[in-house]
């Protein structure tokens, strides 16, 4: 009997104990991607289990000029299916 895989509460795909063919990681990967998007991030470069991602820093707050650095971060797709973010 096929054991059925329900999404968690914040809607990510939970990881299996078989690793996952490169199309599979490739279809998380964009989803983690269309996620990250929507928050602001533009995508710097991009494997097929790996994206470099960056959003730019503000350049104001309430009407006061700052220096607003660019952050980036990697995002990655073990073979297990779990997303990896972490800053660069």
């Amino acid at each position: 009997m096929a054991e059925t895989q329900l999404a968690s509460q914040n809607g990510a795909i939970p990881a299996t104990d078989a690793p996952l063919s490169l199309e599979e990681r490739k279809e998380r990967l964009a989803a983690t991607l269309l996620a990250k998007l929507e928050q602001g991030f533009q995508v710097e470069s991009q494997t097929d289990t790996e994206a470099i991602l960056v959003t730019k820093g503000r350049r104001r707050w309430f009407g006061i000029a700052r220096s607003g650095a660019d952050s980036r971060q990697t995002t990655s797709i073990d073979d297990q299916g779990r997303a990896r973010t972490r800053p660069l």
